[in-house]
């Protein structure tokens, strides 16, 4: 029996996917589900966690902003660009603080690349 907290995330992911399903803009989702257009972002995060892909196109802009799981290719590639330019005081150094590693928690090059990129947002 799922629990309270467990219904209200599926609801919400339901209530995204179906809001996404009828508009291409983000401020017309926002709109639908009645939230404001900054909380769409923690939203779709929050979605991309359960595994769905998602992708905002406002027309007449350039936002564009996708939440992926990356690719194996993707994870082995920027793996390999850290281990082979960086030392592992530049590892620490320029690992950021969203990926959710703490220093102390060096946790191997894999799994923190794999949460930068499962994570990334861009804006391209």
């Amino acid at each position: 029996m799922e629990s309270k907290r467990q219904k209200k995330l599926r609801e919400d992911r339901e209530s995204l996917i179906s809001a996404l399903k009828k508009f291409r803009s983000i401020d017309k989702v926002a709109k639908a589900l009645g939230k404001s257009r900054s909380s769409i972002k923690s939203a779709a995060y929050a979605l991309k966690k359960y595994g769905h892909e998602l992708s905002f196109l406002e027309d007449g802009n350039d936002y564009n902003k996708e939440v992926y799981e990356p690719s194996p290719e993707q994870i082995a590639e920027a793996c390999q660009e850290i281990r082979s330019n960086w030392s592992k005081h530049d590892r620490r150094r320029n690992l950021r603080s969203d990926w959710k590693a703490k220093p102390v928690e060096f946790k191997s090059v894999e799994y923190r690349i794999h949460q930068k990129l499962s994570s990334s947002v861009g804006n391209e």
